[in-house]
């Protein structure tokens, strides 16, 4: 049972995972232009196509070109996971961790993380 939400400075980030290789690999067998079988080949393919792009093309998965959610629709997100966050942990979002940190981490957030890689551009 929870009894109480301790805030700290010394929060661990929730780490997220770079997906952009993913969906290009999804977005290739959805297209046909490659099929993979098994968890094994996918990884090995996911790391060939990582490869490619960073020491063949000296690029990153940065510079894929990448589709986001409209302005309306990440305010609204935003805003929701504010509301629900006070409502949740009242005490935690008043203090310096609660919204104006998570305002920052949103706004970071939105410019790629919410986004996926626009297969039709590729």
């Amino acid at each position: 049972m929870c009894e109480k939400v301790k805030i700290s400075n010394d929060l661990t980030a929730n780490p997220s995972a770079h997906l952009e290789y993913v969906y290009l690999l999804n977005a290739a067998e959805k297209g046909g232009y490659i099929k993979t079988k098994g968890r094994r080949e996918r990884k090995v393919v996911l790391q060939k196509l990582k490869q490619h792009q960073e020491e063949t093309l000296k690029l990153s998965s940065d510079d894929f070109v990448m589709k986001c959610p409209s302005p309306k629709v990440l305010e609204e997100l935003l805003e929701r996971s504010l509301r629900f966050e006070k409502e949740l942990l009242p005490d935690f979002y008043s203090s310096p961790l609660g919204e104006a940190a998570m305002r920052v981490d949103f706004e970071e957030k939105s410019v790629r993380k919410l986004c996926s890689i626009d297969s039709e551009a590729i």
